[in-house]
C-alpha cells in the first residue's frame, strides 16, 4: 500500500500509512505485555499503569503542541466523564480480564469487532448509511474471527515456540 499509489486513498501518505503501521506493531506490543502484566499483577494494576505511563509520555508532546493541559471547561465534565469511566475504564479493564484468560493473538482479535460495531452503531445511532464497503468489510471481518476463534483445529500452532526456541 505504502508504494502503490493507485491504493492509497486521496488524503493517504507515505507518512500516514506508515504510522498506521507502527501503531499496529505497538498496539501487537502492547496486548502481549498487558496480557503478561494482568497474569501477574491484574487488571486493575494493568490499566493504572497504562494510562499513567501513557499520559506521562502525552504530557511532553502536548506541551510541545500547545495544548492546554489542565483546562477543563465545565461543560466538557460529562463527556470527559463518560470517556473516562466507559470508553477507558470499563473497556480496558474488561479487555484485561478477558486477555487474562486466553492467548494474545486471540485476545487481540476482539480489536478488528471495533469497526464493525462503530459501523452498526453509526447506522443506527447517527442514521449514517450502511455502504457497500462498510458491509463487505464487516462481512470479512466476522468471517476471519470465525475461522480464527471457531474453526476446528484452530489451537495447533503453526510454529512451536518450543522446536524454535523462541520464549
Amino acid at each position: 500500500v505504502i508504494f502503490m499509489p493507485e491504493l492509497r486513498g486521496a488524503n493517504a501518505s507515505v507518512l500516514g500509512v506508515s504510522l498506521a503501521i507502527a501503531s499496529a506493531a505497538a498496539y501487537g506490543i502492547y496486548t502481549v505485555m498487558g496480557r503478561r502484566l494482568t497474569m501477574r499483577r491484574g487488571s486493575p494494576v494493568t490499566n493504572s499503569f497504562s494510562f499513567i505511563i501513557g499520559s506521562l509520555l502525552t504530557l511532553p508532546v502536548m506541551i510541545h503542541l500547545g495544548v492546554p493541559q489542565f483546562f477543563l471547561p465545565l461543560k466538557a465534565l460529562p463527556a470527559i466523564a463518560y470517556l473516562g469511566i466507559f470508553v477507558s475504564g470499563v473497556a480496558y479493564l474488561t479487555f484485561f480480564i478477558g486477555l487474562s484468560r486466553t492467548e494474545a493473538g486471540r485476545g487481540s482479535m476482539v480489536f478488528f469487532i471495533k469497526p464493525v460495531l462503530a459501523g452498526i452503531l453509526a447506522a443506527v445511532l447517527l442514521s449514517e448509511p450502511l455502504t457497500l464497503s462498510l458491509i463487505s468489510g464487516t462481512v470479512f471481518i466476522l468471517g476471519g474471527l470465525f475461522v480464527v476463534n471457531l474453526v476446528p483445529g484452530r489451537t495447533q500452532a503453526v510454529v512451536s515456540s518450543r522446536s524454535t526456541n523462541i520464549r
